[in-house]
Formats: structure tokens, sequence, C-alpha cells
């Protein structure tokens, strides 16, 4: 797990192409909002984020709740 440690070059480029597919959960619904897209990092329990390998994009509303 990478417990805030910046991502590698490599992981970097993959969190790079993630934010050019925009926001994942705007994509599921058929919508878009125009807001700017996040890098979400998955969570394990208890909060825990799970690695820069496990991110997806999601706008800033759907990841924060910021309109």
């Amino acid at each position: 797990m990478h417990g805030g440690t910046r991502a590698t070059a490599a992981e970097h480029r993959r969190i790079e192409r993630t934010l050019d597919l925009g926001c994942l959960a705007c994509r599921v619904k058929g919508q878009y909002t125009g807001l700017p897209d996040e890098c979400h990092h998955l969570l394990l329990s208890f909060n825990h984020r799970r690695g820069h390998a496990f991110t997806i994009c999601l706008c800033s509303y759907h990841h924060r709740g910021i309109v």
C-alpha cells in the first residue's frame, strides 16, 4: 500500500490516463456535469487508501460533493 507516498512515474501516467476518461459516476448515469475531474483513491477498510494503482476519476461533485 502507498499510504501517503508519491506516485511513481508509471502510476502518475496511469492517473493522467484515468482522468482523461472523465467522471466514472457521470458516465454510469449518462450525465455530464462539466465540473473539474479529480483522482479518487479506492479505499480498504478503516478508510485506508489502496494505493495509486487503485484510482478512478470522479468530478468534484461525485468526489467531494462540491459544485
